[in-house]
């Protein structure tokens, strides 16, 4: 099988060097042989099946697609990263705002009821108003001198405050 195997493969590279010659094939000792002359009173002319050529195809750059979408990735990745940076970044800061306005004993939005709670005590009335999964909220805080201070919250969070100066 082997020898088959290796004239078949020499024959086929040989083939263009001698494609007008003639080529036999015949069997010797139970194996199959191929040669320019006949080798046994058995032996047949052979005449191979053309080649067939097909044309190669575009490959495509695999290395470039790589390189493209590792590009792609970590632009994402660094957009991404830069808007979590941002938005830490003003997460801090508004704590740093808020750490301030209750250091002076001052109410400003972002804070939460708790925190109002811990500035200006318990509420004298509230106002409670549910829209569309929207919960808003009033504190109304009276003082002896006749002022007044309204706190809003939408969803347990500051919105604004407005203040009324006593009579």
């Amino acid at each position: 099988m082997f020898r088959f195997s290796l004239a078949a493969t020499l024959f086929l590279a040989l083939l263009p060097f001698g494609a007008s010659a003639e080529v036999f094939r015949c069997q010797k000792d139970g194996t199959t042989v191929f040669g320019d002359k006949p080798c046994a009173d058995d032996a047949q002319a052979y005449t191979p099946k053309p080649l067939q050529v097909v044309p190669a195809t575009k490959v495509p750059d695999l290395a470039k697609q790589y390189d493209q979408r590792i590009s792609k990735e970590t632009q994402e990745r660094d957009k991404a990263n830069e808007a979590w940076n941002k938005e830490h970044r003003a997460q801090k800061k508004q704590a740093e705002v808020i750490r301030n306005a209750r250091v002076e004993g001052k109410v400003i939005a972002g804070m939460d009821q708790e925190q109002v709670r811990s500035i200006l005590g318990k509420p004298y009335s509230t106002s409670h108003n549910e829209n569309l999964g929207v919960v808003r909220e009033g504190w109304t805080y009276k003082y002896p001198d006749g002022s007044r201070t309204v706190v809003y919250f939408k969803d347990g969070v500051v919105t604004n405050t407005s203040s009324k100066q006593g009579k």
